[in-house]
């Protein structure tokens, strides 16, 4: 009856200490995970371009307009009256940029007449939702537009790229801001190009018209395609941040024009 005891005891004692190892583990993986974590949120918060003040001050005017309203991951932009053959402008932002920092330029858009759907992603990354376009795509019937030309800006231009050169495409066209085609079979009469020739981030050697047309901005840079300041390793532009967005928006009419003659 003793050594069944005693048995019962050391059992129970070699029990307990394989659960204390065990939690102890499990305390330490979920210390380094919750560092991990703070590590990842304090590079991000350190490293994410903010939307500056004219950006934020158009937000509200916009939506106390009744041309701005949020929805479950996007922002539609309506203008006061569309064109007898509606387009719509479907924008990827730049990579770790606040998404609201493209309201001027897309607002420049929507006074042409484009109804325009800006995009927002987790941790303010395309990367992390490419196919947003195609998500959101069935709810944008309700919107009194034609055809659906998709846009980005640096990487989101990427991200917009990878979805239009996709094997389901229901877009008219694809507009790169600052960016390149990743695909050398691409036809350069679907694609329009823009870019600062200031622009100090573009790979400008990955630009070729054989994939798309191009259009160079004279002073323009990399970060003047939206209000979020100076971006890092960019060159120093020579026309201000209104002009650039004005003849981009110039350059992207001109473009949806010609491809409506075709």
């Amino acid at each position: 009856m003793k050594k069944y005891i005693s048995g019962a005891d050391s059992s129970g004692k070699s029990s307990g200490k394989r659960c204390l190892a065990k939690r102890s583990l499990a305390a330490a993986l979920v210390f380094l995970i919750g560092m991990l974590l703070l590590g990842t949120v304090l590079i991000y918060a350190s490293t994410a371009y903010h939307a500056d003040d004219r950006a934020m001050k158009l937000e509200k005017k916009l939506e106390s307009d009744g041309h701005l309203t949020w929805e479950n991951g996007y922002a539609v932009l309506t203008p006061k009256e569309s064109k007898k053959q509606a387009e719509g402008i479907i924008f990827y932002p730049g990579g770790l940029v606040d998404a609201r920092a493209y309201l001027p330029q897309l607002n420049a858009f929507r006074q042409r007449g484009y109804t325009c759907v800006l995009l927002t992603m987790p941790f303010d990354l395309a990367v992390f939702d490419m196919k947003a376009a195609d998500y959101i795509y069935p709810n944008l019937k309700k919107l009194d537009v034609d055809e659906w030309y998709l846009c980005g800006h640096s990487l989101g231009g990427v991200a917009a790229g990878q979805t239009f050169l996709g094997q389901e495409n229901p877009y008219s066209g694809l507009i790169l801001l600052g960016s390149y085609v990743t695909d050398p079979e691409a036809s350069s009469q679907d694609i329009l190009t823009i870019y600062g020739s200031q622009d100090g981030v573009l790979h400008k050697e990955k630009v070729s018209e054989k994939t798309s047309q191009v259009e160079v901005l004279s002073g323009g840079n990399h970060g003047q395609f939206g209000d979020y300041g100076h971006q890092a390793g960019d060159g120093k532009a020579e026309i201000s941040r209104e002009k650039q967005q004005s003849e981009t928006a110039e350059a992207v009419e001109e473009f949806i024009i010609s491809r409506r003659k075709k």
